[in-house]
């Protein structure tokens, strides 16, 4: 026997509650993306628990079901286990026996990964698979149409984040060897007018890496929104396999850090990837930096050189 009933309230909650199953199974996905057992494992542990709080919601919020009883005692439907929500799922019109099978195999599954630290990880297919079924119950269940894409609605942008929180911290940790290096040669009088920091690196992607770190940790540091960032790069045009190097400087800074001898394209045209991904990303924050692109004419340059290219 089971009482049932949705008040008013019930339907306002129906409206929310949904988008904390939708925000658990984002964090299931960005754990995925990690691709380490201990996150494989914990994204399995999320998916389910957010089954559970479905079942939950689903049977008090939709249903109605406020509490079960049964010959030994009454209970509310946020305190049954796994197994009577399963139960509970069958008794109020989920018809598809198969399905609610495989959520409680899974469940199995996390209860052995949860509570035996001999059973390490399974695999990142299972995790996907175990996603999209979990989503075919919620459809089923509330006859909806939700789509794997609309879960990782804003996941791109919550991984941008992410990065940038990354990117930020490590162009501090560069600010404080940047100051040690000056400090040890002697580079901070009174009259100190900038330097010019140059990182060489072997390999394209290294090079992006660090101008990913300076650009976004100047960023970080300007909250006006406006412009906050210098960027200024030397192209070889009358070369065929043509360098592009970068130096950037954070606005009101005359300190800049440069990236030579790591990009390159065919005369110059800048189609090869790592110069083609800084331009795009040069394209996005347009508002916020302050670019200049000039040939090379000498190899190496002095000290408030690179400033002068900016009072054109």
């Amino acid at each position: 026997m089971s009482g049932t009933g949705a008040t008013a309230e019930d339907q306002d909650r129906n409206t929310s509650w949904m988008m904390e199953i939708k925000e658990n199974l984002k964090t299931a996905g960005i754990l995925i993306e990690i691709e380490t057992d201990a996150s494989l494992r914990n994204a399995l542990i999320v998916i389910d628990n957010s089954n559970e709080v479905f079942m939950k919601y689903f049977l008090r919020y939709v249903k109605g079901l406020r509490y079960v009883k049964d010959e030994k005692k009454k209970q509310t439907v946020n305190k049954l286990d796994f197994p009577q929500l399963i139960e509970q799922m069958h008794k109020h019109d989920f018809s598809n026996t198969a399905l609610l099978d495989k959520i409680q195999l899974f469940h199995d599954s996390r209860n052995a990964l949860y509570h035996y630290p001999k059973k390490l990880t399974v695999s990142r297919e299972t995790r996907d698979t175990f996603i999209k079924e979990s989503l075919e119950m919620y459809n089923i269940a509330l006859e909806a149409k939700i789509e794997l894409r609309e879960l990782y609605t804003g996941y791109d942008e919550l991984k941008e984040d992410i990065r940038k929180m990354d990117w930020n911290k490590r162009y501090e940790e560069l600010g404080r060897l940047e100051d040690d290096i000056k400090s040890s040669f002697g580079l901070t009088p009174d009259d100190y007018a900038g330097d010019i920091f140059i990182a060489c690196t072997p390999d394209t992607s290294s090079g992006l890496d660090i101008f990913q770190t300076l650009f976004f940790g100047a960023l970080a540091r300007d909250q006006s929104g406006g412009k906050a960032v210098r960027v200024l790069e030397f192209v070889d045009y009358n070369e065929e396999n043509s360098w592009h190097d970068f130096y950037i400087s954070r606005i009101g800074s005359h300190t800049w850090h440069g990236i030579v001898g790591c990009f390159w394209s065919k005369w110059g045209e800048g189609n090869r990837h790592g110069v083609k991904q800084i331009h795009e990303l040069l394209k996005k924050y347009k508002n916020r930096v302050e670019y200049r692109e000039e040939a090379r004419i000498v190899r190496y340059y002095r000290r408030e050189a690179l400033d002068q290219f900016f009072l054109k």
